[in-house]
Parts: C-alpha cells; structure tokens; sequence
C-alpha cells in the first residue's frame, strides 16, 4: 500500500475540514410568470431549490412543497426545508412560493357552519369568487410548468393559512390525488367551515374518503391555543377530525393546538410538527446512523447497510430517497463515511461509497479528488490520476476554491502536466 506523505495527508485534512460549497454562481431560485387562462390574469410562483441541486446527478428527482400565503410562510418554509434537507433530516425538497393577489379571493365560499366562530352558522365567512379557478390553475398550469423546469418527483405537499387554508381543504376535497399532503395552519376553526350551514369541510373530507378508504395521504391541521379565544370549541372541533378520519388508516392525520405562540408565530412550530408527520424524525433524522453502520461491520458492507435503510425510508413516503452526498462537519454523509474507512484501511470499502459520491454527483470536483485520494490510499495511483485530471479540469471552469489543493495532490501523484494548468488557471474569485 502507498503511504500518504505528510504533505498530501495535510492538504487532505484542510480540503475536508475548511471546505464551503463551491458553484455558488448558479442560481437556487427560479421566478415563474405565467398567464393564466382560469384566472385571466398574469400569476407569479418562486421555485428555490435545495442546496447542490446543481451538482446532484440528473435522475435524483425531488419532492415539491408548494406554499401560499407566502408573505408569511414562504421564507419560514424555505428556510427550514433546506436545512433539514442538508442535514439528513428529512429528503431534500424544491419549494414552491405561490403568489396569490389576496388570499381571500381564492378560499371557497364557506358558511360559518361548525367553526365556533361568533355568529350564525348559515352566516358567510371565507367568500371567495376564484377557487375553483384557482384550483385549475395549480392542476392544469403551474404545477406542469413546475415539472418542466426542475427534477422535480411525483410527491407534492401543499400549505395554506387561515383563508389559503381553507383553499387548501377544498382542493383536497375537490381533488384527493393533486397533493400527497396538505398542512393547514390557523385552520381549527377552518375545518369547522362548511359549504352549507349544516355542514363542515370535515363531514365533506369523510364522505370522499369513504369513495377511497384506502387513500394514502397526510392531513396536518392546527392553531394556536390563543385563537380558541374566540373560538372556543377549537379544540372539539380538532378531535372531531382526527375521530371522524380514524377509520381510514392510510390517511394519516395530525390535529393539535400551538401552545406559547400567537396566530402567526405558531407556523414556526406547526411546520415541525407538520414535517415530522409525513417525514418521522425517528426514521427520516439520520442522526449518528453512519457511525453505527460502520461499527456493525457483521451487517455487510456499509454500502449495503446505507442503501438497505434509503430503501426502507424510500417505501415509507413511495418516491426515491437518497443519502446526502456530503455534509460539513458530518458524518452522516457518503464523504465523510468514505474518508472514516479509508482512514481505518478499509479501501474497497472507502472506494465503493466514493464511488457512489460521484455517481450522485458527477460533476462534483471534490467527489472525484476524494475517490482519487482514496484510490492513492490504497495503492492504485493508475485508477486515481485520470480522477484528479477531471477533477482539476471542473475546478477550473468552475472557479473551485479548492483549485490549488488538487493541484497540490497531482504534483503528489507525479502529474506534471494537470499540476501546471492549474497553476496557470485563473485564481478562484
């Protein structure tokens, strides 16, 4: 086996431990405008896409979670998919912001019903004039133009609050199948709202689930225990949905109150809440999981072992779930597992999770000067140059900050000529 020397081993150790994204370039949000034929006017969406979409291989595919009301929840969303996402928590997602010109406008047109709410039940509440336009224009327009313009998968969540809420309870009544799941914040007294005086969205959900008893889905509804102030029977009415929808086990539910935050804040808990019904942290929250499977070496390689639990949390949600490709100060990451083995000598093992990395991301310079550097470890510098000439080739075009580290490692390895182009390259900006 070659011995690493003390300079390689330490240009090794600064490209792991210092190293921040490169290709910060390209852009991670995608802004829509499209004329809408239902709605008669222009719409506009936000697509943000999560971190290294653009160097994930083309077939990893994402699942979509469209927002409304985005004044209040898209950043909320974005921001805290992205992180969970990025730190194996739950699979990475795309987020849609939906722009709506008054939330009101697209709610269904709803009597006071069984919500609890001061007045009459046959008193109009939520009367908007465009839902079902509005409806059209999600199914038929930009969900199509969604899927055309990103990876995105089959999986779509969609979040309302309070009047988008209740747009959000009517597409799911109207339509079952267009969204896998629907979280409703500020919505207690919304699912209380009926089409009729004597009736509520719940009694309308029940009788379409009865059509399709086996429906698989996620229903997450919630307030904030403040918001029972003037709704008193809040807390009745969540019961009620969660008793009325039990005979229905595919189609799981989530009904709960907000404790310690007001109307609005209360989404920054609910959202959790709502993420961790369809995605169970005890499952989707990979945690020091790597870690174990490398000690269990009696279970198989450790490849095995990381793609037999994606495959497990792949069944769970019915769309491809893959393992994160790298994160920083890690070791729940394919780079991080790969270099723990290499260190321990265990090269084939090290090599095959460095060469999933760069299946998943093929035009990551760092995943091919990583499995380079491995395949070095093990005594095969033959199989680790024409790594590191791709490597340093996509480092420069890319502007890669680490440009001079893989030069350092091709002058290690003997190639004069990828040593010099990189010297002669552009410096990193």
């Amino acid at each position: 086996m070659y011995k690493l020397c003390p300079l390689f081993a330490l240009l090794w150790a600064v490209l792991f431990s210092c190293w921040t994204h490169a290709n910060t370039m390209l852009q991670d949000k995608i802004s829509l405008t499209i004329e809408s034929s239902h709605l008669k006017r222009s719409m506009r969406a936000d697509i943000y896409l999560p971190l290294d979409y653009h160097l994930d291989a083309d077939f990893i595919r994402y699942p979509v979670i469209y927002t409304l009301d985005t004044w209040t929840l898209a950043d909320l969303v974005v921001g805290v998919t992205r992180h969970l996402g990025t730190t194996a928590a739950m699979p990475k997602s795309i987020v849609v912001a939906v722009h709506s010109d008054d939330g009101i406008s697209i709610s269904p047109q709803l009597y006071k019903s069984q919500s609890g709410l001061p007045g009459a039940a046959d008193d109009k509440t939520f009367w908007g004039q465009d839902a079902d336009a509005f409806h059209a224009y999600l199914a038929q327009e930009l969900l199509p133009q969604v899927d055309q313009q990103v990876r995105s998968n089959d999986f779509r969540l969609l979040i309302g609050m309070s009047p988008t809420a209740a747009f959000a309870a009517h597409s799911l009544i109207k339509d079952p199948n267009l969204f896998d799941g629907h979280f409703l914040f500020a919505a207690a007294s919304v699912v209380g709202m009926g089409y009729h005086p004597n009736s509520s969205l719940i009694d309308s959900l029940f009788e379409q689930l009865v059509k399709r008893p086996a429906h698989k889905g996620y229903l997450y509804v919630a307030s904030a225990t403040t918001d029972a102030t003037e709704a008193p029977t809040q807390p009745d009415t969540l019961k009620t949905l969660s008793t009325r929808l039990a005979p229905f086990p595919a189609y799981q539910v989530r009904a709960e109150q907000i404790t310690n935050f007001g109307h609005y804040p209360m989404v920054a808990q609910a959202l959790l809440s709502a993420l961790d019904l369809v995605f169970p942290r005890q499952d989707f929250d990979i945690g020091l999981n790597f870690n174990a499977f490398r000690e269990n070496s009696e279970a198989g390689s450790m490849l095995k072992q990381i793609d037999n639990y994606y495959a497990y949390l792949s069944e769970l949600v019915s769309f491809r779930v893959w393992p994160n490709a790298d994160i920083p100060r890690n070791s729940d990451s394919l780079r991080a597992a790969a270099m723990m083995l290499r260190r321990a000598g265990r090269y084939d093992e090290a090599l095959a999770l460095g060469k999933r990395w760069v299946q998943l991301q093929p035009s990551s310079a760092k995943a091919l000067a990583a499995l380079a550097q491995t395949y070095q470890a093990a005594g095969q510098p033959n199989q680790a140059k024409p790594l590191l000439t791709k490597a340093i080739s996509l480092a420069i075009s890319s502007n890669d900050p680490l440009l001079t580290h893989y030069q350092q490692m091709a002058k290690q390895l003997g190639m004069v000529s990828e040593a010099h182009n990189a010297d002669v390259a552009s410096p990193p900006k």
